[in-house]
C-alpha cells in the first residue's frame, strides 16, 4: 500500500488508492471504521448502516483495482483506518499497515528507534508465563511491565550505533544482553532487544532465588559471554527488583507493585550499572514521582525526551446522591430535553433520575411516562420530584453523578493499574497509551496498530507473547475528562474497565494500593460505575537541563512607561523542576517583578514587567535574566533595556541665536513653548508664543510610511537617547553642542542621530547660525530607499504678512515679513558628500497645505515632496511653511547618510552684518570644515595660504581661520609640515586636492560619545567629504561664494 490521502470538503472524502499491489493474486481488504452516508457507498461494501452510526465496512478490491472513496461525515473527530490483506506468514493473517486518523494533527509520539523500538514506545503484554499473583490468581505483573516499555525505549534511543536484535552488541546497559543453556535456543546469544529477553519461557513465575547481578563495568561492544543463570530476563528481573507481589518476602502481604518500591528499584536498577570510568547510569538517568500530576505536566515531560508512566485508579461512588426524576439530561430542568435524552437510551451518570416511573427499569416506559407528563399533563414523576432528594424505593439502580443535587455518598477504591504514556495530542487533549492488560486499538477503538520485524502481528485474539516483539503494539488512544473522585485531576474517558468493570475489578481488586488509599479501598459493590483517574507518575528520564530564552532582544522605554520581557525556560534534558528567577545589571529607579517566580511546569515561562520612574537614568543596559532550578542547573539570557526620556526640549544658545531640539523629531513646537529658531532675542519676530510655530524632519518612502513630528497627531518618531546639552571649546572658542537620538516608530526602520552646534562668539557670522545635522542608519535588515525633508513653519513679524526668497544655486531659502523687512531667517543646505543638491523647495501658504492642529496630510506632503521644482506658492504676503527636500538616496543594512543644514539670522540691509551675504554663506561652510587650506579665509587657494601655514607653523604668523584644522589639507586631523608639502603638490605639481570634511562631526563623535579619534575621522569622512572645490559641479555651486560680492 503505497499513500493514503483525504481531501477535506462538505462531506468530507476519503480515497484510499491501491497501486498494483498483489499478494498470492487474493482480493484486497480494507476495513474502515466510520460515520458512513449509506446513499454514497459503492455497491461492494458489505453492510447498510444508517446515517450517523457508527458501522464496520469491509472493501473488497479485485486484483488490480486502483482506487475507492467513501464519504465521511464531517463531524467525526477521527477516523481509523486499518488496512489487512491475506498473508501466509504462520499461516494467520498479518497487519500490514496500522491505523491513521484524520485528525493527526496536535500529535506528539515518541518517536521509533531502529535497534529496536522500531514503533515508538514499546507495548509488552502482562499477561504471559504465569505472570500472577501467588495470593489471588490476577495478573499482576503490570508494573515492572510498564518499566520494561520505559527501559526498552530508552535503552533504543542510546544504542549507537545501532544494530539488529541477537546481534550481540550493547552499546547502553540499561537492558543487558544475556545469554541462557535453557531450550529453545540453548548456548546461543540471548541479545537485549531479543524477544527472550523480554520472557523466556523456560524460566519459572515465581523464581526461588534473586536474579543474578550483571556483568559490571559494562564496556559497550560486542557482549561475550553475559552469562545470567539461572534466570535474568527484563520484566521478571524488574519485578523482583520492584518486590511486586513481596516476592522478595519481605512479609508486607501487597498484591501488585508498590509506588515507593518502582521508585526505589528504578534508583537501585541505574546504580548498579556502571562504566569502566566509574560512573553509573544514575549520573545520566534518574526518577521522579508526581503525584496527581496535571495533564499539561503529562503533556510537557513526554515532549522532552522522557518516559512517563502513570499509575490508573479505578474508583467507583457509592451512594446516596440526591437527584430529580425525570431531569434525564441533569441540567436542573424538566422538559422536552430530558424526554430526548431518556429515547437516546443508557448509560446514564444517574439511572435513578431516568427511572421516570420508578420501577427499577430502564426501558421504553420511563420516556412514555414522561411524555405523558410532559404533553398530556398526566401524573408528574414519584418522589423525588420536583425537588433534589434520595430514592424512596430500593431497587438495583444508582445515581454516581447527578450535578444540580448535592451527594451524600461516599467514593471507594478499587485497585490500580500502570501503563506507558506513547504519545498526547494538546490540541484535542488526548492521551495514548502502551496498556499491558488490553490492546483496545487492536479490537477496533481509537489507536493506532503498527507491525514490528520478528514475530508476525496476528489480529485479536493473539498470543500475547506477539507483543514481545517490540514493533507490535497498539497504542491506545483515549480523551481526558476531569476527575471526580479523589484519586486525581484527570481521567481517562471510557477506559474499558469502565465497560466491563466484572472481568477488571476481579482482576486489579486490591492492586497496586498506594498508601495514602489504604483506607478508602473497598471491593466493588458491583453496580456502581468505574471511574479511572490518574493518581501517580513516575517519570524516567536525563538529568535535567534547560535553556533560557527572552525576548525582544531590545526593549526601548520612555520614563514613565510600562514594559516587558517575555521568558521562557526550555527544557533540554529531562523531567524539570521549578526554576527560579533573577535579573542582574538593573538601573536604579526601575521597579520590576516576574508575573511567576519561580516558574513550574507545565508552562516554563513568566514576564519580566518594569515601569520606568522618573528617577530612572536614561540610558542602555545590559540586563540579564538568570534562572536558576533545585538542582542547581542554571542558564543566562542577555537583552538590553534602553530607558529614553520623555519627548524632550532645550536649547542650543550661540552669541546671537536660540535654536529649540528635540530627541523626537522636532524642531520647536507649540506644546513646549518654544520657537524653532530665534535671532537676536528679538520676541517681536516671532509674534505670541501660541503662533511660534516649528517644524520636524520627514523621512519614508511614500505616503503611507512618512514620519514626522508635528501638531497633535503626527508623532512618528520615538526617543532612543536622552537629548543633551554640552559646551566645548575649539581653539578658544565656545561652542554649545546638543545630540539626542530617535527612531522611526515603523517601517522602514531608521534610526537618527541629531547633532547641533551653536558658536558663541561671531567669528565669520558663526554667533548668527546654528549648524544641525542628521545622520540617518538603517536598522532594517536589508537595503531600503528614502526621502528626506525639511519642514520649517516660521513665524516672521506678523506672521500673516510672510514673503520669502530662494535660491537653487546655493541651496538656501530664507524668510522675512513685510513688517519688518531687513531681518531674514535663513537656511541652507550644506553640500556634504555628493554636494547635495536639492531636490526641490516648496513655500506654501498655511492656510491651504497645513492643518491648524494636525499639520501636514501626509498625502499631500507626499505629494510635495516629489515634485522635483523649487517653487513660491504664496506670492503674495500670507502665513508660511517651508518644505527642503534633499535627492532621494538608498541605504544598505547599517549604511548611514548624512543631512546638515546652516539654519541662520541676517540683516539684509543692516550695518550689524558687515559681509555681504553670499560672503556670510562662505564663512558658514568655513566653519563646518569646508575650503580647507584657505587659511587666510579670502576665499582664494594660493600661494599666500603655504606661506600663512608655513609662518604658523614656525611660530611667526598668525592662526590658520577660522580653526587651526583648516590647515589639514591631507586629511589626518592635524596641521604640520605634510600639510604644506601636500599644498605645495597640489598647487605647483598637479597632485591631489585638498580633503574636506565635517570638523564638527569628527569633534561631537569624540566629545559626547567617546569614538576612538581614527573612528571618528574615518566616519567624518565617509559621511561628509564632498568633491574637492575646483571640481566643475562643486565649483560652479559654490566655488565661488568666498569672492562674491552681494
Amino acid at each position: 500500500m503505497d499513500s493514503i490521502s483525504w481531501v477535506r470538503s462538505q462531506p468530507e472524502i476519503l480515497q484510499q488508492c491501491l497501486h498494483e499491489i498483489e499478494i498470492n493474486n487474493q482480493e484486497h481488504t480494507v476495513y474502515i471504521r466510520a460515520y458512513a452516508d449509506p446513499d454514497s457507498i459503492p455497491p461492494t461494501i458489505y453492510g447498510d448502516p444508517p446515517y450517523g452510526i457508527i458501522c464496520d465496512l469491509w472493501f473488497s478490491y479485485p486484483s488490480g483495482a486502483e482506487c475507492c472513496s467513501i464519504y465521511i461525515d464531517t463531524t467525526v473527530l477521527e477516523t481509523e483506518l486499518r488496512f489487512r490483506t491475506p498473508s501466509f506468514i504462520m499461516f494467520t493473517p498479518q497487519f500490514v499497515a496500522g491505523k491513521y486518523h484524520l485528525s493527526s494533527l496536535g500529535w506528539y509520539w515518541k518517536p521509533p528507534y531502529e535497534d529496536y523500538a522500531p514503533s515508538g514506545m514499546p507495548d509488552f503484554d502482562q499477561k504471559q508465563d504465569n505472570w500472577l499473583s501467588p495470593f489471588t490468581d490476577q495478573w499482576t505483573l503490570c508494573g515492572p511491565t510498564v518499566i520494561a516499555n520505559c527501559f526498552w525505549w530508552f535503552d533504543s534511543k542510546h544504542n549507537v550505533p545501532p544494530g539488529v536484535p541477537a546481534d550481540g552488541y550493547d552499546q547502553f546497559p540499561l537492558v543487558r544482553d544475556y545469554e541462557n543453556s535453557l531450550a529453545p535456543y540453548a548456548g546461543s546469544l540471548q541479545d537485549d532487544h531479543d524477544m527472550w529477553n523480554m520472557n523466556h519461557l523456560n524460566t519459572p513465575w515465581p523464581p526461588g532465588t534473586p536474579p543474578p547481578s550483571t556483568p559490571q563495568p559494562f564496556v559497550p561492544g560486542y557482549q561475550n559471554p553475559p552469562i545470567l543463570t539461572p534466570w535474568g530476563e527484563l520484566v521478571e528481573r524488574l519485578a523482583w527488583f520492584m518486590n511486586t507481589d513481596d516476592i522478595q518476602g519481605t512479609g508486607s502481604g501487597h498484591i501488585g507493585t508498590r509506588v515507593p518500591d518502582v521508585q526505589s528499584a528504578i534508583d537501585q536498577w541505574l546504580l548498579s550499572e556502571t562504566y569502566e570510568n566509574g560512573s553509573t547510569l544514575a549520573d545520566l538517568l534518574y526518577e521522579t514521582t508526581i503525584p496527581q500530576p496535571t495533564f499539561a505536566h503529562i503533556e510537557s515531560l513526554v515532549k522532552i525526551s522522557e518516559d512517563v508512566i502513570l499509575l490508573l485508579g479505578f474508583w467507583y461512588y457509592e451512594e446516596e446522591q440526591e437527584f430529580i426524576r425525570g431531569d434525564v439530561n441533569e441540567d436542573g430542568m424538566i422538559n422536552m430535553a430530558d424526554l430526548a435524552r431518556c429515547e437516546g437510551g443508557p448509560p446514564f451518570s444517574c439511572d435513578d433520575a431516568a427511572d421516570v416511573n420508578d420501577d427499577g427499569i430502564l426501558d421504553i416506559a420511563d420516556c412514555e411516562y414522561l411524555a405523558n407528563f410532559l404533553i398530556y399533563g398526566s401524573p408528574p414523576p414519584p418522589p423525588p420530584f420536583p425537588g433534589c432528594g434520595t430514592d424512596p424505593t430500593p431497587d438495583g439502580l444508582s445515581c454516581a453523578s447527578f450535578p444540580p443535587c448535592p451527594g451524600t455518598g461516599e467514593w471507594w477504591r478499587v485497585g490500580g493499574h500502570y501503563i506507558t504514556v506513547a504519545g498526547v495530542n494538546s490540541e484535542d487533549s488526548l492521551i495514548a497509551i502502551s496498556d499491558p492488560f488490553v490492546d483496545w486499538a487492536e479490537l477496533g477503538n481509537p489507536g493506532r496498530v503498527l507491525s514490528g520485524s520478528y514475530i508476525p502481528h496476528s489480529p485479536p485474539p493473539h498470543d500475547p507473547r506477539e507483543h514481545n516483539d517490540a514493533g507490535n503494539i497498539s497504542h491506545d488512544i483515549y480523551q481526558i475528562e476531569s476527575s471526580l473522585s479523589p484519586g486525581g485531576v484527570w481521567g481517562l474517558l471510557d477506559y474499558p474497565a469502565s465497560f466491563d468493570p466484572w472481568g477488571w475489578m476481579d482482576n486489579f481488586n486490591g492492586q497496586n494500593i498506594p498508601d495514602e488509599f489504604i483506607p478508602l479501598t473497598q471491593p466493588w459493590n458491583e453496580f456502581s460505575p468505574i471511574f479511572t483517574e490518574v493518581e501517580y507518575a513516575v517519570v524516567v528520564s536525563p538529568h535535567p537541563d534547560f535553556e533560557i530564552g527572552a525576548v525582544p532582544e531590545t526593549l526601548r522605554l520612555v520614563i514613565g512607561e510600562s514594559g516587558s520581557y517575555y521568558v521562557t525556560l526550555t527544557y533540554t534534558g529531562g523531567f524539570s523542576n521549578p526554576a527560579y528567577l533573577d535579573v542582574e545589571g538593573m538601573s536604579t529607579g526601575v521597579d520590576w517583578y516576574f508575573s511567576e517566580n519561580p516558574v513550574i511546569p507545565p508552562d516554563y515561562d513568566s514576564w519580566l514587567n518594569l515601569w520606568i520612574s522618573d528617577t530612572a537614568q536614561a540610558g542602555e543596559y545590559h540586563l540579564a535574566i538568570i534562572g536558576t532550578d533545585s538542582l542547581g542547573n542554571d542558564d543566562t539570557a542577555y537583552v538590553l533595556l534602553m530607558i529614553v526620556p520623555f519627548c524632550m526640549v532645550d536649547w542650543i544658545d550661540g552669541q546671537y541665536v536660540t535654536m529649540a531640539k528635540t530627541n523626537c523629531g522636532q524642531e520647536g513646537q507649540t506644546q513646549f513653548d518654544a520657537p524653532s529658531f530665534q535671532w537676536y532675542g528679538l520676541e517681536y519676530l516671532y509674534g505670541p508664543p501660541e503662533r511660534r510655530g516649528g517644524g520636524s524632519i520627514v523621512i519614508g518612502n511614500d505616503s503611507t510610511n512618512l514620519a514626522l513630528s508635528y501638531g497633535f497627531n503626527h508623532r512618528d518618531f520615538i526617543p532612543s537617547e536622552q537629548l543633551k546639552v554640552d559646551t566645548a571649546r575649539l581653539d578658544g572658542m565656545l561652542v554649545e553642542y546638543g545630540t539626542a537620538k530617535y527612531h522611526h516608530s515603523f517601517w522602514p526602520f531608521v534610526e537618527v542621530t541629531m547633532l547641533s552646534v551653536g558658536f558663541m562668539d561671531t567669528l565669520y557670522g558663526g554667533g548668527e547660525a546654528i549648524l544641525q545635522e542628521f545622520i540617518v542608519e538603517n536598522q532594517f535588515m536589508g537595503p531600503v530607499d528614502l526621502h528626506f525633508s525639511l519642514f520649517l513653519d516660521w513665524q516672521v513679524g506678523d506672521p500673516l504678512l510672510n514673503l520669502c526668497h530662494y535660491d537653487s544655486l546655493y541651496n538656501y531659502y530664507y524668510q522675512y515679513s513685510t513688517s519688518v523687512p531687513n531681518e531674514v531667517l535663513g537656511v541652507m543646505r550644506i553640500p556634504d558628500k555628493d554636494t547635495s543638491i536639492l531636490k526641490g523647495f516648496l513655500a506654501v501658504d498655511n492656510r491651504i497645505y497645513i492643518d491648524p492642529q494636525d499639520g501636514w496630510r501626509k498625502d499631500s506632503l507626499w505629494t510635495c515632496m516629489n515634485r522635483g521644482t523649487w517653487d513660491n506658492s504664496a506670492e503674495e504676503p500670507t502665513d508660511l511653511s517651508a518644505l527642503l527636500t534633499s535627492q532621494p538616496f538608498s541605504l544598505e543594512a547599517e549604511e548611514s547618510h548624512l543631512e546638515s543644514y546652516w539654519l541662520f539670522g541676517y540683516y539684509m540691509f543692516g550695518k550689524k552684518s558687515q559681509d555681504p551675504f553670499q560672503k556670510f554663506l562662505f564663512n558658514l561652510l568655513k566653519l563646518k570644515g569646508y575650503y580647507r587650506g584657505d587659511v587666510t579665509c579670502d576665499g582664494n587657494l594660493n600661494v599666500s595660504d603655504v606661506v600663512y601655514l608655513v609662518n604658523y607653523l614656525f611660530g611667526v604668523g598668525p592662526t590658520p581661520s577660522p580653526f587651526v584644522d583648516q590647515g589639514d589639507v591631507n586629511g589626518d586631523a592635524q596641521a604640520n609640515i605634510a600639510d604644506v608639502i601636500y599644498l605645495v603638490n597640489y598647487l605647483f605639481l598637479a597632485g591631489p586636492q585638498p580633503i574636506d570634511y565635517d570638523r564638527w562631526l569628527y569633534y561631537i563623535l569624540m566629545w559626547r560619545w567617546g569614538v576612538p579619534q581614527d573612528e571618528a575621522l574615518r566616519t567624518a569622512k565617509a559621511l561628509s567629504t564632498p568633491p574637492a572645490p575646483n571640481t566643475s559641479l562643486f565649483h560652479t555651486r559654490f566655488g565661488n561664494l568666498g569672492k562674491s560680492e552681494f
